[in-house]
């Protein structure tokens, strides 16, 4: 068990919170960036878990995401639906979502218009497609080869789509956006990492720093060139690299036991939530365009996202307790 690894996911999910319900104004914005490490660090981790795995168990993997991913995406079309419904948007709401292009964009850039935050489930249900088909060859290693390259393009596309501000979704398919990091994760656990997992505490710290003060650079000094997508690399390594010394030294248990147990409930349900909250705030007279909203509803959100993930989590947990003595009892 590593429990460092599972201490970084929590701040992983609160930056995933804080990208899709920032703080407002300049603040926000910086946040936004410096968070930027989140999602690398899952898709670290799943390539990280998959070394040595056989065909049959990254099919299992690939299986369980998938049905994580239908569940989630019949919430988000509840309520995507729900809100349709409210506003007299119904048959609006259908054609935009049920077109060839929609489908194409699901596939391709892995995004859903209406369930953005599901993009990091699309392009991992394609990485282990791919995974699967690679491992079934046994060309792992071929495969790894292309890691420098796919982290370059990773690098040049993030640039040039923000930097001339197209639509996001242009930079988001699962070949520049996962897949790298799934091989990185995947190659820091092979024996030719070595000198990586052990360079030194300190300097892991150095790159973590480097790697933020590139990432907000831009916004926080109006730079022209958009290139924060080039300290996502140091940032993200640092993490991950220092939760591989001493995995088994626990720092905080309650923040461990969010990020091992909750953290991806928090990812999935966190945008829905934030939604059913400014319904609540509303409802209560509060002005959900002010300021003060802007800056409490982060926190609310993250606040109200733990909640509910851990009373689902012990709800499945008993649900799945009482199948196995159903179970064992027949």
């Amino acid at each position: 068990m590593n429990h460092k690894l599972n201490f970084v996911k929590f701040f992983a999910c609160v930056g995933v919170i804080y990208i899709h319900i920032p703080f407002p104004e300049l603040f926000g914005q910086i946040v936004m960036k410096a968070a930027a490490f989140a999602v690398p660090i899952f898709y670290m981790t799943a390539g990280y878990y998959a070394f040595g795995n056989n065909c049959e168990v990254v099919k299992r993997r690939l299986t369980k995401i998938v049905k994580i991913f239908i569940s989630a995406l019949a919430l988000f079309v509840a309520f995507a639906l729900l809100d349709a419904f409210m506003d007299n948007e119904l048959a609006a709401w259908f054609d935009k979502n049920f077109t060839w292009f929609a489908i194409v964009k699901a596939v391709c850039f892995s995004t859903i218009e209406f369930a953005v935050p599901l993009w990091y489930l699309i392009a991992m249900i394609e990485t282990y497609i791919v995974w699967y088909l690679v491992v079934k060859k046994q060309k792992e290693q071929n495969l790894l080869k292309l890691l420098p390259f796919l982290f370059v393009l990773q690098i040049v596309i993030t640039a040039y789509c923000e930097t001339v501000q197209v639509d996001w979704f242009w930079k988001m398919n699962f070949i520049i956006r996962a897949l790298p990091w799934f091989l990185l994760g995947y190659y820091l656990h092979t024996d030719k990492s070595q000198k990586l997992r052990n360079i030194k505490s300190g300097n892991l710290v150095f790159l973590i720093i480097v790697g933020v003060v590139i990432s907000i650079l831009p916004i926080a000094f109006g730079i022209r060139l958009e290139f924060s997508g080039l300290g996502y690399l140091p940032c993200a390594f640092g993490l991950f690299a220092l939760t591989l010394k001493n995995p088994s030294q626990h720092i905080c248990k309650p923040i461990e036991y969010i990020g091992e147990k909750l953290s991806l409930n928090i990812y999935i349900f966190h945008v829905p939530l934030s939604s059913v909250i400014g319904v609540f705030a509303k409802a209560f007279g509060i002005d959900v365009t002010g300021d003060l909203w802007g800056w409490c509803q982060p926190f609310a959100v993250l606040v109200c996202s733990i909640f509910a993930s851990w009373v689902l989590h012990i709800m499945l947990n008993t649900l799945k307790q009482r199948r196995k003595h159903s179970t064992a009892s027949a």
